[in-house]
Order: structure tokens, then C-alpha cells, then sequence
């Protein structure tokens, strides 16, 4: 007998409306653009410099994703990083998340997560490393900018982000 491959196709499915934002509020904006937005990630350590974040920028991406400690801590007591992390925020969306394999950010329960919202860090709360890459740039590919991106961020699309997270 010989091998052979089998292919199944799948069922398309009804996905249930968007929970976070109203079923209308996230409309296609514009085509996506010829070129996919650049999502870049930064996981953060104890010896991490700003010199060492802005490095990790320096090819100009479009968006950034930060593997924060725990709850969202990161080394904001090093020389220059408020500072760095506040000009990255100004020219990009720079999205917080946790290295953790359980839990997620909470901007607003530590101090050092305080300076980060007030620098201009978007609370990324459970979302995993793929769902945070992924939905900035979708989000950045389909024109979602200031505010929109950041309420676009916080809401739960299509399951990948726990309510209240």
C-alpha cells in the first residue's frame, strides 16, 4: 500500500461579535498598506540600558512590543530610560506585556508601571507575545492611530485578551 496525504477542509465558523469595542467601531479603515507594519519586541532584564532600547529601534519599526516583569515592571531607574521610553511612545505605539507565562500587565498596580502609562506605554494586560505582535500590526496596517489604537488594544477582538485584562 502506498502512503498517501489526506486534506481536510475546514468548516467556516460564525465568529461571535467583538466584545470590547461595539461590532461597528472597528471598521476596515483603508486597505492595508503594500508593506506590513513592523512590529519589533524588546524583552526587558535587570541590566538593560536605554542605550540598549533605543539601539533595538534603530531600524525605525512601526510599533514595539515590551516583555515587561511581572506586572509591568521594567528598569526605569536606569539612567535615561523614562526619558528614551517617553520619546519612543511620542513617535510609535509601544505596547507593554508580561514575560510571565501566567498573568498579565496591570500598569496601574506598581509605581514603576505608573511611570510607564505616564511615559506613554500602552497596558497590554494577558495578551501573549504573538497576540500583542500580531494585533498592533493589524491594527497599525489598518489605519488605527492615538486613541483609536489604544482603546483597539485595551478591547477584547476576538478572544485574545481576558476581560478586565
Amino acid at each position: 500500500m502506498g502512503a498517501g496525504l489526506v486534506f481536510f477542509k475546514r468548516k467556516k465558523t460564525q465568529r461571535e461579535p467583538a466584545r470590547g469595542l461595539g461590532a461597528g467601531e472597528l471598521k476596515k479603515r483603508d486597505p492595508p498598506p503594500a508593506a506590513p507594519a513592523r512590529v519589533i519586541s524588546f524583552r526587558f532584564t535587570p541590566a538593560t540600558t536605554a542605550e540598549d532600547l533605543r539601539a533595538s529601534v534603530g531600524g525605525r519599526p512601526d510599533g514595539l512590543v515590551l516583555e515587561c516583569y511581572g506586572t509591568g515592571n521594567a528598569p526605569v531607574s536606569r539612567p535615561g530610560m523614562l526619558g528614551t521610553l517617553r520619546e519612543l511612545s511620542a513617535a510609535i505605539p509601544v505596547l507593554a506585556i508580561t514575560q510571565c507565562a501566567l498573568g498579565g500587565v496591570d500598569l496601574t498596580r506598581y509605581a514603576v508601571g505608573r511611570e510607564l502609562e505616564a511615559a506613554g506605554v500602552i497596558d497590554g494586560g494577558d495578551l501573549t507575545l504573538e497576540a500583542a505582535t500580531a494585533k498592533l500590526g493589524y491594527l497599525l496596517d489598518h489605519g488605527h492611530r492615538g486613541e483609536g489604537l489604544r482603546a483597539a488594544l485595551r478591547a477584547n477582538l476576538v478572544g485574545e485578551r481576558t476581560a478586565g485584562n
